[in-house]
């Protein structure tokens, strides 16, 4: 599995290829870490290449909403 981002404006793209799962969702959260402590909130999570996606990485992405949720005061 991959995990690559692009910014585009205010919106970060994050791409994952493969499997979103286990020891592998953590490599999401590693670079959504990254893009929150830069002051990124605003996220598309573009799982158009991705296989399968088990409770991990289904955790990492519900993960990564409160995170944005937090920074916009929700």
């Amino acid at each position: 599995m991959s995990v690559t981002k692009d910014d585009v404006g205010d919106l970060t793209i994050v791409k994952v290829d493969g499997d979103l799962s286990g020891v592998n969702a953590e490599e999401l959260r590693t670079v959504a870490q990254e893009c929150l402590r830069d002051g990124r909130r605003d996220f598309l999570v573009d799982l158009a290449n991705t296989n399968s996606c088990d409770s991990a990485g289904l955790e990492a992405l519900t993960w990564l909403h409160r995170q944005c949720a937090e920074q916009l005061g929700l």
